[in-house]
């Protein structure tokens, strides 16, 4: 497997540029998958800069429907040949980030996304993408962590109500009999993603990849309410 970071929050590498957000490349056994795009095209920008072509990849997979994972992909080439960029059939909504009395929009809007309409899978059950490639659905965790993640300030829908989300998915990729596991941002709590992990496979977990959000409101870097055992563990870091 190969694993190569085409955008975050910081860049150890003063030729490419970070930006709030994600953007992983995996090549695994033969395939070729982009695990979200960014907030906009500079994960474009950055793999030139890298000298990684993106036209050989196969499929591309969105953890979620917030901009900063989704809102790149609409930079994606048009005339590609993407067997399918797979996506929860929820993340096309409206969602929000309360910043004190103000909300700001953090949703994308479905019909700027022409340029792979053709080619989304919008999925409401767990999907196997290739085959050792697994998408699980955040939607299925049974039991949360005590404690709060991220809905002290973010929300969904019209009514602005605090965001479940249903619209997170994780990628799981078997490869050497272990698995390694891709998470945009882990809103639904990365325990409870691993414990989801592990009741759907039998492989032990090698390693976990992607944002945690162990911080609070992200842009203020605010602490949040997060479960003691997920603080013990970052603490001890």
């Amino acid at each position: 497997m190969k694993i190569e970071v085409l955008l975050e929050n910081e860049a150890v590498d003063g030729h490419v540029k970070a930006k709030h957000g994600l953007s992983i490349l995996v090549k695994t056994n033969g395939k070729t998958v982009l695990f979200d795009t960014g907030p906009d095209q500079t994960y474009i920008k950055n793999a030139k800069k890298m000298g990684i072509e993106l036209s050989g990849i196969d499929s591309i997979v969105i953890s979620h429907g917030h901009i900063d994972h989704i809102g790149g992909l609409k930079y994606y080439p048009s005339n590609n040949n993407l067997d399918s960029v797979v996506i929860t059939e929820s993340a096309f909504g409206n969602y929000w980030i309360k910043v004190g009395p103000f909300y700001k929009n953090i949703g994308v809007d479905k019909t700027k996304y022409d340029n792979i309409a053709d080619k989304l899978l919008c999925i409401s059950h767990n999907y196997q993408l290739y085959e050792n490639v697994h998408i699980l659905m955040c939607k299925n965790i049974k039991e949360h962590e005590s404690g709060s993640i991220e809905s002290i300030n973010l929300f969904e829908g019209k009514l602005k109500l605090p965001d479940k989300f249903h619209h997170e998915l994780v990628m799981v990729i078997k490869e050497g009999g272990y698995l390694f596991v891709f998470t945009g941002c882990s809103h639904s709590g990365i325990l409870n993603i691993i414990t989801l992990v592990k009741e759907n496979f039998i492989e032990p977990i090698k390693a976990v990849i992607g944002g945690f959000h162990l911080i609070g409101i992200p842009y203020l870097r605010l602490k949040p309410s997060i479960p003691a055992i997920v603080q013990d563990q970052r603490l001890s870091k």
